[in-house]
């Protein structure tokens, strides 16, 4: 999706991925950590604003923090864009999301990108909480996420996959959102 975007607009577009996700690395623990990371990544390929940021989902919440950081630094931002961003104030009394769910999401964002081009195989393709068990322990929710991607024919090898899975699951455990409070922006 950011691809077309970035091919159609005549500013400079750059997309940063989260430390840690689909990677190696350790992610970041926390959103203002986090955009902090981004401030700097940002900075270093534009040394000084007008900014124009955006994100989708938790990236617009990201977005959100890396624009009241680059104010706080006297740096002007003139456009957020925040498309489907998560906050509300029912995030502080949220429990951080458990592994099993968060594994959950991770295949059904799999499962998602494989078939991205095709809504009307959603329905079907999706794995659906209630087709797991979840009195399962980590390892054999796991085993039995992976098996029920491959029977909807994702094209990953089930030894990769469980570590996607696995390094996702990381990196949504790393955004502790309920422990994040929204500042007021300076501008």
């Amino acid at each position: 999706h950011y691809y077309e975007m970035a091919k159609n607009i005549r500013r400079p577009f750059y997309g940063i991925q989260a430390k840690g996700y689909m990677t190696d690395r350790t992610p970041l623990h926390g959103i203002g950590a986090m955009a902090a990371y981004y401030v700097h990544i940002i900075q270093s390929l534009q040394a000084e604003g007008p900014y124009d940021l955006g994100g989708y989902s938790l990236g617009g919440m990201l977005a959100y923090e890396v624009t009241r950081q680059l104010q706080e630094m006297g740096d002007s931002v003139d456009t957020i864009v925040m498309l489907d961003s998560l906050f509300t104030s029912e995030f502080k009394e949220m429990e951080v999301s458990t592994n099993k769910q968060a594994m959950l999401g991770a295949v059904n964002n799999a499962l998602q990108a494989w078939i991205q081009g095709s809504p009307e195989k959603f329905h079907q393709t999706f794995i659906h909480r209630d087709e797991i068990d979840k009195n399962l322990d980590d390892e054999s929710f796991l085993d039995r996420l992976v098996n029920l991607a491959k029977q909807r024919e994702l094209p990953v090898d089930a030894k990769h996959l469980k570590h996607l899975i696995l390094k996702d699951t990381e990196a949504q455990q790393a955004y502790e959102i309920n422990r994040f409070s929204v500042l007021p922006l300076a501008d």
